[in-house]
């Protein structure tokens, strides 16, 4: 899912967070989950509700953010799993935006996939999904700022994901 190519301040605020989850989203955990929450209700905005100003859009973003954040700090295991939740629809639908632009109706069957996947893999695996679903939604963020051909996404993807899990591996 490419976030916001017509509105360059959702660009810059998606980059920033993105490589802020991508190298300090474990020990940052409450920005991950809310940089999560924005990206998430940002991509289903946009994709969904035809609003007149990019800024209704950024302050939807920002209200989800906010919340995942405080959800994030007052209950951290529910939070690992919503945030698993989000990151494994957030990831599950980028994907298939790359390879599949129109999704169609097969978009919310993507989202619910992906969210099933991604609550199971963070109740199992607490700490390493922290690691590895922050980093993945990091180099998520970051790459889907950029227009680029699906193949070289997948690649910056994998790149910017191995940097991101051997950063906030070592910095333990």
């Amino acid at each position: 899912m490419t976030i916001g190519l017509a509105f360059p301040v959702l660009k810059i605020i998606t980059l920033i967070a993105g490589v802020a989850v991508l190298v300090a989203g474990r020990r940052l955990f409450w920005l991950t989950v809310g940089a999560i929450g924005f990206a998430v209700s940002v991509g289903l905005v946009l994709n969904n509700v035809d609003l007149p100003s990019v800024w209704l859009v950024v302050i939807v973003g920002l209200i989800a953010g906010v919340a995942g954040a405080v959800l994030a700090m007052l209950l951290q295991k529910v939070a690992v799993i919503v945030a698993g939740v989000l990151a494994g629809a957030y990831l599950l639908t980028w994907l298939a935006h790359g390879f599949f632009p129109d999704l169609g109706a097969w978009q919310v069957a993507t989202l619910l996939a992906g969210a099933i996947i991604g609550g199971i893999l963070a109740s199992v695996l607490l700490e390493t999904a922290l690691v590895v679903l922050s980093a993945v939604v990091g180099a998520a963020m970051i790459v889907g700022v950029f227009e680029l051909q699906p193949i070289i996404s997948l690649a910056l993807f994998l790149v910017l994901l191995a940097i991101g899990v051997l950063v906030q591996s070592r910095s333990a």
